[in-house]
């Protein structure tokens, strides 16, 4: 009774398009009301311009003839009688919108007690013996099984002949659709071969040859399964279906389906093919799923289309007996496969744990193969013992996560392959750019030609999926991870009754305006898991961001590596806020619900944690405004080092002793700030301070300090330098030398070069670098005591 009940409830597809029709009915009536009123506002014009036309007729009439005239005039009778049309078309439409929205209304209520009650009657026929072998089973089955498949293969005959002459058009077209797939499926190999070669270069490879070779292994593999679904769609929509007829056209469809996932995944698998080549998955893998696919196509194929054939409530239960029987076969098969495959001994099981990251697979395995051959035994026992429906749903069920598990995994390994070929590609222009630079070095130095010859050369290591970011890859795990865990959600929230406790109410609620009525809503159990669930994939998106960012994007926009980790930092806080936020939002908090206690919050952090909070402020200024960047070169409160760290509290600088100084953020905004790499013009000034003995010839000092300042590389000939004599010291003649770099790279070299070579010319002309003296004078009263020991 409960199928009947089930078989008798509305088409909500039907439903659904009729209820867009009806929005659209809705808008379109709403604008041709508006049009009304518009031509309403128009009246009055025309009645101005009526007059003043009849008016201007006859100047010799008084104005007391000429109202008269307006008022009678057969115009006028038009203008009063469009009038009063528009009006009444204008209430018509009104009340055809009432209807309409009443209508949808009442339709929207009915559709969800429908579907209510379609949830409660699956709730119910889930766990209800549907079928009882043993009272089927008898002498006469045989014989009862006969003669009903002849009389419904009869029936199903005659309706497959009806129905190719109502869809006759629309099978041409598909007949002739398959045979040019067919026919160029001749040429995909070829295709799929000059893809292979392209590939395997750097210079050549990219992510759309990619794209496009899966294209092609779809052409490869859907042009029949899909012509098996089509036919299956038009013979469930043929009117005069008998239940036999209907019940093929399920059977057609499922082994549509069925063919174009095993199909899609045994081209994957080819040799040489998408899989290997593309995806990187073991050669060994493929071939074993390849040898299991080969033979459990036809098999599975046949299973597969009586199972979904003979389901149909509707059919005699002898008929529905086969299907039992398929179906315990099919799952004894599955059960068989999976002790093949996933056997410790097995290639498949070997090469997953011997992964580095699948150790966890490796210490479950006792769990998961005994599941894994378990789970099709125990339908296959449901089946049997009269369990027929819940098995079959069950089972549909775990191929939809199958399938669903597989599709998101090629998604994966695609967004793997696109970041593999994005950082192949930025360490390929790297090795490009250091070749560039070693063959300016050459030129400089006139290195030999041979020597040329061999630097142009390079060789590009071949980099895999270990050599990409551990962000990037962690972070596209994350996202695998969660898009598995809620597609498994949105299979399976329905079947599992135990789930029942994720709708309890906690002990507090929230208050939110519902169609202007101010609700009270409580807050579930399911409602916390979901913010836990959201602020740990938050906390894990913003840990792993930069590295993705860094490779897919960053690195190929012309910014430096300040503005890059500046983009970083940024993306990372406005993750955790949105986070937060969507956090908040499921547990009911929303901005209108605890804006005061902000309010208050903010007020109370302002006194009590100003310092954390004006650092945070000018962190986020220091991204913004960037007055310092990754790499720079600072000087604050009398401390030099290169910035290596901008964090939300404070920035951390190594010197050059290569010890880490934490600086608050705050000393950067109000504190003396000098940033030496900030400027595009890096040029800087050093000073030799140079102090020569009295007597000594200063001309010939200047003009040394003027030979060993041009002699050196590093010093610029514009601005020259500038050496002046300064002061007549205490002890010596003070000489000072002012030179030039380009940039801060050999500062300290540079210095040390001008020493060493002052000291050495100086020496070597009889200039002496003087060195302070001091007189003593002692003053004693009493003789000075000399003692000498020995």
């Amino acid at each position: 009774m409960l199928r009947q009940r089930y078989s008798e409830l509305p088409a909500l597809r039907d439903y659904y398009r009729a209820s867009q029709e009806r929005t659209i009915q809705i808008s379109k009536a709403t604008d041709r009301q508006l049009e009304i009123d518009e031509l309403l506002q128009q009246i009055p014009a025309i009645q101005q311009t009526l007059e003043a036309v009849l008016a201007t007729s006859d100047n010799t009439k008084t104005k007391t003839n000429i109202e008269a005239t307006t008022k009678d005039h057969p115009k006028n009778t038009l203008i009063e009688t469009r009038r009063s049309s528009l009006h009444e078309l204008q209430k018509i439409y009104s009340r055809y919108i009432s209807k309409l929205v009443s209508l949808d209304m009442a339709v929207r209520e009915s559709l969800a007690i429908a579907q209510n009650y379609r949830k409660y009657i699956d709730a119910q026929l889930l766990w209800i013996p549907n079928i009882n072998i043993v009272a089927i089973v008898d002498s006469n089955s045989i014989v009862d099984l006969w003669s009903a498949i002849n009389k419904h293969w009869r029936i199903a005959l005659n309706d497959l002949k009806v129905a190719l002459h109502y869809w006759l058009l629309y099978i041409l077209f598909i007949v002739i659709m398959l045979l040019v797939a067919l026919s160029y499926q001749r040429k995909i190999p070829k295709h799929l071969q000059a893809i292979n070669l392209k590939i395997r270069k750097i210079r050549t490879d990219s992510f759309y040859l990619s794209l496009q070779a899966l294209f092609f292994i779809i052409l490869l593999a859907i042009p029949i399964p899909l012509t098996i679904i089509a036919n299956g769609y038009l013979l469930q929509q043929f009117p005069a279906a008998q239940p036999f007829t209907l019940s093929i056209a399920e059977g057609l469809l499922r082994l549509g389906l069925f063919l174009a996932g095993l199909k899609l995944v045994q081209v994957l698998c080819q040799d040489e093919g998408f899989g290997e080549r593309h995806l990187r998955w073991s050669e060994s893998i493929n071939k074993t799923l390849l040898g299991v696919i080969h033979w459990f196509i036809p098999v599975g194929a046949g299973l597969n289309f009586l199972i979904a054939a003979t389901a149909s409530y509707e059919l005699p239960t002898i008929i529905q007996l086969i299907g039992v029987v398929a179906f315990v076969v099919l799952m004894l098969i599955l059960a068989l496969i999976a002790k093949y495959l996933l056997h410790t001994n097995r290639t498949i099981t070997s090469d997953i744990i011997n992964q580095k990251t699948a150790n966890w697979i490796k210490q479950l395995h006792f769990i998961w193969f005994p599941l894994a051959i378990g789970i099709p035994i125990a339908l296959a026992v449901l089946s049997i013992i009269g369990f027929h429906y819940t098995a079959m749903h069950l089972e549909q069920r775990l191929q939809l996560t199958l399938w669903y598990f597989l599709g998101i995994l090629l998604i994966r390994d695609l967004i793997l392959r696109w970041l593999f070929i994005a950082d192949r590609r930025l360490r390929y222009e790297n090795a490009l750019r250091r070749r560039e630079e070693q063959k300016l070095q050459q030129a400089k130095e006139d290195i030999s030609s041979e020597k040329d010859a061999n630097l142009l050369m390079l060789e590009i290591p071949e980099v895999n999926y270990a050599s990409l970011g551990e962000q990037s890859k962690s972070l596209v795990y994350v996202g695998f991870l969660f898009a598995v865990i809620m597609g498994f959600w949105e299979i399976w929230k329905d079947l599992i009754p135990s789930l029942g406790f994720i709708n309890t109410a906690l002990p507090f609620a929230t208050t939110q305006v519902v169609d202007g009525i101010a609700k009270e809503i409580p807050v579930t159990v399911g409602d916390l898991i979901i913010s836990i669930f959201t602020l740990f994939v938050t906390i894990l998106a913003a840990k792993n961001l930069p590295g993705l960012l860094e490779i897919s994007l960053l690195q190929r926009l012309p910014i430096d590596t300040g503005t890059r980790y500046a983009v970083t930092t940024l993306s990372q806080y406005l993750i955790v806020a949105c986070g937060i936020l969507i956090t908040f939002s499921n547990l009911g908090l929303k901005w209108s619900n605890i804006q005061w206690l902000i309010a208050a919050l903010g007020l109370g952090l302002g006194f009590g944690l100003q310092e954390i909070v004006a650092n945070f402020i000018s962190g986020i200024i220091l991204l913004f405004e960037r007055p310092i960047r990754i790499g720079d070169v600072v000087t604050i409160d009398n401390i030099t080092g290169v910035v290596s760290r901008i964090h939300i509290r404070a920035t951390i600088i190594t010197n050059f002793d290569m010890l880490d100084l934490i600086v608050p953020n705050k000393e950067f905004i109000t504190g003396r700030l000098v940033n030496w790499s900030l400027t595009n013009n890096a040029m800087n000034r050093i000073t030799i301070r140079v102090g020569i003995a009295y007597g000594s010839d200063a001309h010939k000092a200047i003009a040394l300090l003027a030979q060993i300042a041009a002699a050196n590389e590093h010093v610029l000939k514009d601005p020259k330098p500038l050496i002046i004599f300064d002061s007549f010291g205490d002890n010596t003649l003070n000489l000072i030398m002012h030179c030039y770099l380009e940039n801060l790279d050999n500062k300290f070299s540079t210095i040390t070069a001008l020493h060493l070579a002052i000291n050495d010319q100086f020496k070597a002309v009889g200039i002496n670098i003087a060195f302070p003296q001091r007189d003593l004078h002692l003053v004693n009263t009493v003789p000075l005591q000399v003692h000498l020991k020995t």
